[in-house]
C-alpha cells in the first residue's frame, strides 16, 4: 500500500498545482501564470478557459493562432509560445 499512498499523493499534489493555475488564470494576468514553474501539468486550455477577458472559444481560437494544440501542459511550451501567448492576448493586465 506504500507505493499506491505514494502515487496518490503525487497525483494529489498535480491537482493542487493545476487548480493553483485555474484559479490564477481566472485572476486575467496571464504572464504570470505561464512563467510559474509550480503548474507545468496543467494544460494551457483550461487556463485560457477561465481568463476574463478570454473564455473557451477565444482561448481556444488562440491556441490555435499560435500554433498549439488542445493537450499542451504549460509547462511544454517554449518561450517563444509563452512570449506569442501573452502577446496576443489583447486583455489589460495580461
Amino acid at each position: 500500500m506504500d507505493a499506491r499512498e505514494g502515487a496518490l499523493a503525487v497525483v494529489r499534489a498535480w491537482r493542487t498545482q493545476i487548480d493553483a493555475a485555474v484559479s490564477a488564470g481566472a485572476s486575467g494576468v496571464l504572464a504570470d501564470v505561464l512563467s510559474r514553474p509550480d503548474v507545468g501539468h496543467a494544460y494551457v486550455v483550461k487556463v485560457l478557459d477561465v481568463h476574463p477577458c478570454l473564455g473557451k472559444v477565444a482561448g481556444r481560437r488562440l491556441m490555435a493562432r499560435v500554433g498549439l494544440g488542445p493537450r499542451v501542459r504549460i509547462g511544454e511550451l517554449g518561450p517563444e509560445e509563452r512570449a506569442e501567448l501573452v502577446a496576443e492576448c489583447r486583455c489589460a493586465g495580461a
